[in-house]
């Protein structure tokens, strides 16, 4: 009898056209200087270091100095931000098309819309973007590119100081962020939002023996707990790993970062397989630039996986790890390397490996300070269209969640299902298959990549769930 695993995964990126079996992603990023003028760059890079190019160098008009990270659309565009220039010179929101390297400035920050973003946008399920200025959160259409700002946080009450992304619950479809000041304690808060309603909840203030100055986002792994990390606070000062439980909002410091164990964590984490997590230290470690460590979400173990050295390999991680579709682990490094100035990497978890994938030059961008996005080769491919590409069928598509189906696979081979969500979350829920061909998914409306994994394949469909 044939054996057919289910086992949910997830990305920390939306990559809603890369074929599955792609072995040399291409990976698209920001500078927060360097370049033409010195106001940072846009670059792309394959995974293995080839085809490296500066897209896009910013200057004053456009935008400058970007802090953050690009968010792949589901048009197949790249949305970000940059943290200065524009008109009143606080910062710019841009749209990048990858296909022909085309940027285009949508909108100019003020003191109303927005301000000075150091964060990203996230898509939801929706297929809207949401993201920021540092005290802002503003919706974006990709659609139309229209942008709505939803809300002004409170520095008092709610909290201030948006530096990277939201995610989105599996539980109840909030978005769930940090903002790292402000707040009952001045240390910071997490925040909820209901896309649908508008209403912002404080889930949490932050305080210095717990952990304070939450510079990351959350992370939802597979046991439904989201994970955290804070630059400071905790028994040295140097910051805190917690849990926080959405669905009765509790909040738990699961260890103390310091010298040893790294320290000033700026970023986020990303489960790689059942039980473990992955993350950055921006400090400390056997040499103090920083360091790769994994953390089991079963026995709360933390472990240092590799420590990062200024000259040969980069240092200070301020952004977060994304999974490609090669299954290797990127990440940028905002100093150091060959050249001085940060570098692109790659990891593999299997083996703890790191491999350098590019160093820059001034003129190509300095202090990369962004995760990475992967961007496939196809562009403008719409969201269905690329089951007719993939020996894995599935219909009816869209549905209310009820799927048929097949792949010449499946006859004779063991497979395993895996299904990734845009948000770049991993779903909690186990996927039930009704019989040998059918699934039935209980997860929100929106859109999703089913792979399947057989011994010598792997296929894949973009499945809607528009129930």
């Amino acid at each position: 009898m044939k054996i057919i695993r289910i086992i949910l995964w997830a990305v920390c990126f939306a990559s809603l056209n890369i074929p599955a079996s792609a072995q040399n992603p291409q990976l698209w990023g920001m500078c927060t200087y360097g370049g033409t003028m010195n106001k940072g760059t846009i670059f792309k890079v394959n995974g293995d270091g080839t085809g490296f190019s500066t897209i896009f160098s910013f200057d004053s008009i456009s935008g400058s100095n970007p802090q953050g990270s690009l968010c792949l659309a589901p048009n197949n565009m790249l949305y970000g931000t940059a943290n200065a220039g524009g008109s009143g010179n606080v910062g710019t929101v841009i749209k990048v098309n990858p296909s022909n390297n085309t940027v285009t400035k949508l909108l100019d920050f003020n003191f109303t819309n927005g301000a000075f973003p150091w964060g990203s946008f996230m898509l939801a399920n929706n297929g809207k973007l949401y993201g920021g200025g540092i005290n802002n959160l503003i919706e974006l259409n990709p659609a139309n590119d229209q942008i709505t700002s939803l809300h002004t946080f409170n520095n008092a009450t709610e909290g201030n100081g948006f530096t990277d992304r939201f995610i989105q619950s599996t539980l109840n479809g909030r978005l769930y962020g940090l903002l790292a000041y402000g707040g009952a304690n001045s240390s910071g808060t997490i925040v909820s939002y209901n896309i649908n309603t508008g209403q912002v909840i404080v889930e949490h203030h932050f305080a210095a023996a717990n952990g304070k100055t939450p510079y990351g986002s959350l992370y939802e792994a597979s046991n439904g707990m989201m994970y955290g990390m804070t630059r400071n606070g905790g028994q040295t000062d140097d910051g805190v790993l917690f849990m926080f439980n959405p669905a009765n909002g509790s909040y738990t410091k699961l260890m103390d970062f310091n010298i040893t164990n790294g320290k000033w964590p700026w970023n986020s984490m990303i489960q790689v397989n059942s039980a473990k997590l992955y993350g950055l230290v921006s400090n400390g470690g056997s040499v103090g630039s920083g360091l790769v460590f994994s953390f089991d979400i079963n026995t709360n173990v933390y472990n240092i996986e590799f420590n990062f050295n200024y000259m040969n390999t980069g240092a200070l991680p301020w952004q977060s790890f994304i999974k490609a579709s090669d299954s290797k682990l990127y990440a940028t490094l905002g100093l150091g390397g060959p050249n001085g100035n940060g570098v692109v990497f790659k990891f593999d978890y299997n083996t703890n490996t790191y491999t350098l994938v590019h160093g820059f030059i001034q003129a190509e961008g300095q202090n990369p300070n962004c995760d990475l996005v992967e961007v496939g080769a196809t562009s403008s491919v719409p969201f269905l269209s690329a089951n007719n590409q993939s020996k894995l069928k599935v219909w009816p598509n869209p549905s209310d969640g009820n799927f048929n189906f097949s792949s010449p696979d499946i006859t004779t081979k063991e497979i395993v299902f895996s299904l990734y969500d845009v948000n770049g979350k991993l779903i909690a829920q186990p996927l039930p298959v009704k019989n040998q061909n059918r699934l039935s998914l209980k997860v929100p409306a929106g859109i999703y990549r089913l792979n399947l994994i057989s011994v010598n394949t792997q296929n894949s469909a973009l499945i809607l769930i528009n129930k």
